[in-house]
């Protein structure tokens, strides 16, 4: 009850609580990604997020995901 009382959007208006996670993690990983495939490149490492992460190694970035092929090609 507590939780939608403060939080009545997120559950009665479809909203989301972050909605600048989109923007600042997922875009910048997928046009990342696509550049590296379009290149003919395997990424191993993203050097463009805080001066360096591993970016395969990682679980959110679903690089080998069948799906993210869908975004290759767009």
């Amino acid at each position: 009850m507590l939780i939608a009382a403060y939080f009545p959007d997120s559950l009665l208006a479809g909203k989301a609580f972050m909605f600048r996670d989109f923007g600042i993690f997922t875009y910048p990983n997928a046009f990342f990604q696509r550049e590296s495939f379009w290149h003919g490149e395997f990424p191993l490492w993203n050097p463009l997020n805080n001066c360096g992460i591993p970016f395969l190694a990682q679980w959110n970035t679903v690089c080998l995901y069948p799906l993210t092929l869908i975004y290759y090609f767009r």
